[in-house]
């Protein structure tokens, strides 16, 4: 399992409403990731008169980690309709209609599985 940071993302909008909706919700967000483990986000907002829809929405989205992903390099070569290896790959995943992505090793696979998932 992956370590879920714990930080609030920076806010760079300048929509002063939604500034204003950050300003409110990342305090309860923060008093909530103190509690966690003994309370539920359900319970934490019944005791807190938080609506809980919104304090859902606010926990995401302060706690999302970056929107980055790694980057892998790819060779994209033209190949045949039936390229001749694909009896010999792991794994074969269609993309779209023209495209296919065929895997060779574990590690590809697992990289794959763990975007993919």
């Amino acid at each position: 399992m992956i370590a879920q940071e714990n930080h609030i993302t920076s806010f760079q909008k300048n929509d002063t409403a939604t500034q204003k909706k950050h300003s409110y919700w990342e305090p309860w967000v923060r008093q909530y990731q103190m509690m966690k483990p003994k309370v539920s986000k359900h319970a934490y907002c019944q005791q807190h008169q938080l609506h809980y829809t919104q304090f859902l929405y606010w926990y995401h989205k302060l706690l999302s980690p970056s929107q980055t992903h790694e980057m892998i390099p790819v060779t994209v070569t033209s190949t045949p309709a039936t390229p001749p290896h694909v009896a010999e790959s792991l794994a074969t995943i269609q993309v779209g209609k023209d495209s296919t992505l065929v895997l060779h090793t574990t590690e590809a696979l697992a990289l794959a599985l763990r975007e993919l998932l």
